[in-house]
């Protein structure tokens, strides 16, 4: 035993849990990709953690729509919580990197995993400092070995994280074009372990990074935020990003397991929030289509003559004032509604749900535009 067994394995029990055990790689990223659904903190229930699916606290938070009703939380609500992170994320993106090379080899060192946790560790990052500023950044993610890891500045966490984005571009290029056969990716839940397509989510989520950036853009030259821009634009063959609607990075509920979450709930709640004053207001003064798909006109303004066509008809409630008066304007029709058909009709929901989109085409449009907009690069922003 002591000449032909690695003694050191021996110590290792298979059936307890243990940072020195092999764990597949694509267990860990089906975990994380599961929490870039939930939201921060949320999976491993840590304190502050908010639950970011549709139809959450972060809707009124965000005034899309606004609560009536004090039993389900008013909207000026505030508990002086903390945020949670995403260090749970980062952790084990930077794990799935060392058990898809667990022996260090310079020939694996570039792998499908390695892209991956790149892409996922930037997006952590980026989440976690949009939220609360300076972060903990290299020294992060280390566990009971570092337990107060220095803090860096936001400017210098974004610089990082674009440079790993452009990393993670760079090894999957490596990883599609290059090596031979290519290796093939598992546990995803969002593209189908479709490399290229992680690849176009990779560039268009640098796109987000870039346009949130826009009033850094002359202040903070080292950035580079109007040049990686035109450079992504410039270059489709090395930056690909999203061409449809079927790239979009999304979560997809079913009636089995990850239920959407209007199933099992009457069209009662609906009552209770109205579309918000914020978002109509817009929508309506650009006669944006979406309107009528989103929103129910005003029952008021329906019964006052208005066409159900008309966008004229629709009415937002105003988060600012007394939940008192909100509920009152809306038991009097003042308000639009959510509409039931789309979101809160069961055989709908349990059956042909929305998917959640986290990463998507449309937006992408919208952030190229801007760019074009701004004059970061050539091309028709209409």
């Amino acid at each position: 035993m002591n000449s032909c067994q690695d003694f050191e394995e021996l110590q290792i029990n298979p059936n307890v849990a243990s940072s020195q055990q092999i764990v597949p790689p694509s267990r860990l990223f089906n975990r994380i990709l599961f929490d870039v659904y939930s939201g921060g903190g949320v999976v491993n229930g840590q304190s502050g953690n908010v639950h970011e699916g549709p139809w959450n606290t972060l809707m009124r938070w965000n005034q899309f729509i606004v609560s009536n009703d004090t039993y389900y939380g008013g909207n000026n609500y505030y508990d002086w919580s903390n945020s949670a992170t995403m260090y749970d994320v980062l952790l084990n993106a930077k794990e799935m990197e060392r058990w898809a090379n667990p022996k260090g080899l310079e020939s694996l060192k570039v792998n499908q995993y390695s892209a991956m946790s790149k892409f996922l560790r930037a997006y952590s990052y980026v989440w976690y400092t949009q939220r609360v500023g300076d972060i903990p950044l290299t020294e992060a993610g280390q566990g009971l070995n570092n337990l107060a890891p220095k803090f860096v500045k936001q400017a210098d966490v974004y610089k990082y994280c674009l440079e790993l984005l452009d990393s993670a571009n760079n090894e999957l290029n490596t990883v599609i074009n290059v090596i031979k056969p290519t290796p093939k990716l598992e546990g995803d839940i969002f593209l189908g372990n479709d490399l290229k397509k992680w690849q176009k989510a990779v560039n268009t989520y640098t796109l987000r990074v870039l346009i949130s950036l826009s009033k850094r853009a002359d202040d903070t030259p080292d950035l580079n935020v109007k040049e990686r821009f035109a450079a992504i634009l410039g270059n489709p063959t090395k930056y690909p990003v999203m061409a449809g609607i079927e790239d979009n990075v999304q979560f997809k509920f079913n009636s089995l397991y990850n239920k959407h979450p209007k199933v099992g709930i009457n069209g009662n709640y609906n009552s209770r929030h109205n579309v918000s004053k914020t978002w109509l207001d817009l929508s309506t003064k650009y006669k944006d289509p979406r309107t009528f798909v989103i929103a129910t006109p005003a029952p008021a303004l329906i019964k006052a003559g208005k066409k159900p066509n008309d966008y004229t008809a629709f009415a937002g409630a105003d988060n600012n004032l007394p939940i008192a008066d909100l509920s009152k304007n809306s038991s009097d029709g003042k308000y639009s509604f959510s509409n039931y058909n789309r979101y809160y009709k069961q055989d709908v929901v349990i059956n042909n749900p929305e998917p959640y989109i986290i990463i998507g085409y449309p937006e992408m449009c919208l952030n190229i535009a801007e760019g074009l907009n701004r004059g970061w690069a050539t091309g028709d922003a209409a």
